[in-house]
């Protein structure tokens, strides 16, 4: 229930926010280098990924009959986006206005709208549904641009070891590393303490510490089975 309710505290922000745009951000997500959130022309800026979950597209159609879809073979999951309050504001309108889901608030539809076996596998994306109404309506409102972003950090990096000289270590590399609390990979004790090591002490890249680390589990899962 978490999950779904910071996703509505992001949208409703809307009502409140004094100024035209403003910044969701995910808590778990960590900014490493300088980026930028407009264009030459000021023009807000959509950073695009490569992620597919159809249940978030499930939810888009029955949110608005059809009528907002994916519009784009990217992803707009990247952690962040700068919301426009007005354009949120008109969306919010437009599912509220759904009169085919059941309930009056927006979050009240939203749920509505999920399909009961997508509640508990992640049914609802407010930043899929944003940036999609976007493309939908308001298409030449905002510009894209690519980030290396990388959503693994949890899976490689120990959470005690986590320190500036860590991340100053992946911003070599990355934009932005995110610490998922769902995504704590298990490793024996024995292999662990290595890799506790290797980042302790970043005695090679993080691009080869990332391979190191794909390449043994793929076998430790082999050994296992």
């Amino acid at each position: 229930s978490g999950w779904y309710f910071q996703q509505f505290l992001k949208m409703a922000y809307a009502y409140k926010c004094p100024h035209k745009y403003y910044l969701i951000w995910d808590a778990d997500t960590i900014l490493l280098n300088k980026i930028a959130f407009w264009d030459n022309d000021r023009k807000p800026l959509f950073a695009m990924k490569t992620e597919f979950h159809i249940p978030y597209f499930k939810t888009i159609d029955k949110l608005f009959c059809k009528e907002v879809t994916k519009l784009t073979d990217k992803s707009f999951i990247a952690e962040h986006m700068l919301i426009n309050k007005d354009c949120m504001l008109d969306m919010l309108a437009k599912i509220e206005n759904n009169k085919m889901l059941k309930g009056e608030a927006f979050y009240e539809k939203i749920m509505h709208a999920i399909d009961k076996n997508d509640i508990q596998a992640s049914g609802f994306s407010e930043f899929e549904t944003y940036g999609n109404y976007i493309l939908k309506y308001y298409p030449h409102l905002y510009g894209t641009r690519t980030l290396r972003t990388f959503r693994d950090g949890a899976k490689l990096i120990n959470k005690k070891d986590i320190n500036d000289g860590v991340l100053k270590w992946i911003s070599s590399e990355y934009d932005t590393v995110s610490f998922e609390k769902h995504s704590y990979h298990k490793t024996s004790k024995k292999f662990k303490s290595i890799f506790r090591f290797i980042v302790r002490y970043r005695i090679i890249s993080f691009s080869a510490y990332r391979y190191c680390y794909k390449i043994f589990h793929k076998i430790f899962k082999r050994v296992i089975k």
